[in-house]
């Protein structure tokens, strides 16, 4: 009787614990999962550089849990961002009606080609960067008016914001560092930013921006004037001129040369980005280099593409695809971000693509807070 007392014991509580780890693993399971009906939602996302604008649709799923941060998907329908630019062969523009152009060509484009998918954008999230952030202000002001003004007339929810350099490298960063998809190294992340009107550098440990008023747009237009020296940077115009291509070797010199006769790289040079860091980097013409999205480009690629591009005339590249806009810069362009990742001892970077930085913006609760409640 004992002994069956005692087996008895033994099995309740072998039973109990059994029942007790079943109740504590389902708590667990359940209370990681986001309660409440979930609600998915088509949002749009405009990016305008000042040279193009982008177009990245987003399905947002939300839950009536308001402490669930809300979920970004590109849709099947419309996996890629799209760039639209506009005929102007200015590097740069900021100028209103051409931005406006720009992005009712990308709504009559997504109308005829995907109707349905059309009607169902729910909510825009309007961003400007690039030389938007340093032209005049009206001109911003202008656009953003007309932005609104033209989605609010189709009952769509709006919201705009201008970001200067320094705030979207702190976004471009945390994209970075929230990425899922990104190939991460066992090294401190950087990120090495170069826009129109500036250049900045961010990285996990520094508080602080490092962030210099040489943009590439900036110091083309310093250096255009300056002859015979910037004739190295520029495209032969066809093969007739071959003869005084240009040469990214002497370009890059040239451009060395004059940045370092002012104090303006001494704010990005504190830190140099060697082997301890694993440098990220971003920019829409990058593309145009590497079509494949090679993910990592070394100093030595950079040196080879660019004395192989710098050897191309104005056709040669039309016929790669590249916009008229960008075909006669591209030899400059190459070269000044080549002299900018050599001044800050960058042995490789990885190309981030766009669509990681702008899936971060589009359910970030800082720009578009109401787009995720």
């Amino acid at each position: 009787m004992v002994f069956k007392n005692y087996f008895g014991m033994i099995l309740f509580r072998n039973i109990f614990f059994l029942l007790a780890g079943i109740f504590f693993v389902s708590c667990s399971i359940f209370s990681a999962r986001p309660k409440g009906r979930v609600e998915k939602t088509l949002h749009l996302m405009l990016n305008s550089t000042g040279f193009a604008t982008e177009f990245c649709l987003f399905e947002v799923e939300k839950y009536e849990n308001e402490n669930y941060v809300c979920k970004a998907q590109k849709p099947n329908e419309y996996p890629k961002c799209v760039e639209y630019f506009t005929d102007n062969v200015n590097y740069a523009t900021t100028n209103p009606k051409e931005t406006i152009d720009q992005i009712y060509k990308g709504l009559a484009d997504m109308e005829l080609a995907r109707p349905a998918l059309r009607k169902r954008i729910q909510s825009i999230g309007y961003i400007t960067t690039g030389s938007f952030a340093s032209g005049k202000d009206t001109d911003a002001k202008q656009t953003f008016k007309e932005v609104e003004n033209y989605f609010t007339s189709e009952n769509l929810k709006i919201k705009t914001k201008l970001l200067n350099g320094e705030e979207e490298a702190k976004l471009t960063l945390s994209s970075i560092q929230n990425a899922k998809d990104l190939k991460k190294q066992n090294k401190e992340i950087a990120l090495l930013q170069i826009g129109s009107d500036s250049i900045e550098v961010a990285t996990q440990k520094e508080p602080k921006v490092l962030t210099s008023k040489i943009g590439i747009q900036l110091v083309l237009d310093e250096l255009s004037n300056i002859k015979p020296g910037i004739n190295a940077c520029r495209q032969p115009i066809s093969a007739f001129f071959k003869s005084e291509a240009s040469s990214f070797d002497r370009c890059k010199e040239f451009i060395r040369e004059n940045l370092s006769q002012s104090n303006r790289l001494t704010s990005i040079t504190k830190l140099k980005l060697n082997d301890s860091y694993q440098v990220f980097t971003t920019g829409s013409t990058w593309n145009y280099f590497y079509p494949t999205k090679k993910e990592e480009v070394t100093i030595e690629d950079l040196n080879k593409t660019g004395k192989d591009f710098c050897a191309l005339t104005i056709n040669d590249i039309l016929k790669k695809g590249i916009k008229k806009k960008n075909a006669y810069n591209l030899c400059y362009s190459l070269a000044f971000k080549t002299v900018i990742a050599e001044i800050l001892e960058i042995k490789s970077m990885q190309i981030l693509q766009k669509e990681i930085y702008i899936k971060n913006l589009a359910t970030s609760q800082t720009l578009f807070p109401e787009f995720c409640k």
